[in-house]
């Protein structure tokens, strides 16, 4: 029972102050963004690794233009294959994935397969659902 007093009021300390704030998909560009937070989207759709033009990237884009006083960072994890090529494929999407964007406050790291979200290996779905851009907003220009 003392240890149940000691940490209830631990875990609520710990969820209230420490909380991050992690949401899924583009926020509204009315929303405010905060040192901190993260975004978590799917890859856009890109051919053999090649970003094409399209809605996905065109929004990515402009979210990022509209919020050019922040400092982005987006990290790239692929999940299928083997380590050593989840890191070479998640290198060559963020080098393509630079080119396409061409903003000085964002720069764009290729991370492999490390950070899984889901981690029910056994899943049918867990290299699709783990495979994902993860936006950092870092500091302010």
């Amino acid at each position: 029972m003392r240890i149940l007093i000691f940490i209830a009021p631990l875990i609520f300390f710990t969820t209230i102050c420490y909380a991050q704030d992690i949401s899924y998909g583009l926020p509204s560009f009315q929303q405010e963004l905060h040192i901190g937070d993260r975004i978590i989207i799917n890859i856009p759709n890109n051919v053999d690794g090649r970003f094409e033009s399209s809605v996905e990237v065109d929004s990515l884009k402009l979210f990022l233009q509209l919020h050019s006083e922040l400092t982005f960072v987006l990290s790239i994890h692929v999940f299928g294959g083997s380590s050593e090529f989840c890191l070479a494929y998640s290198n060559y999407l963020s080098g393509n994935l630079k080119k396409q964007l061409h903003l000085k406050n964002v720069m764009v790291v290729g991370k492999g397969n490390t950070s899984p979200l889901f981690l029910d290996k056994k899943s049918a779905r867990y290299f699709t659902l783990n495979s994902r851009i993860k936006i950092s907003i870092k500091a302010k220009k």
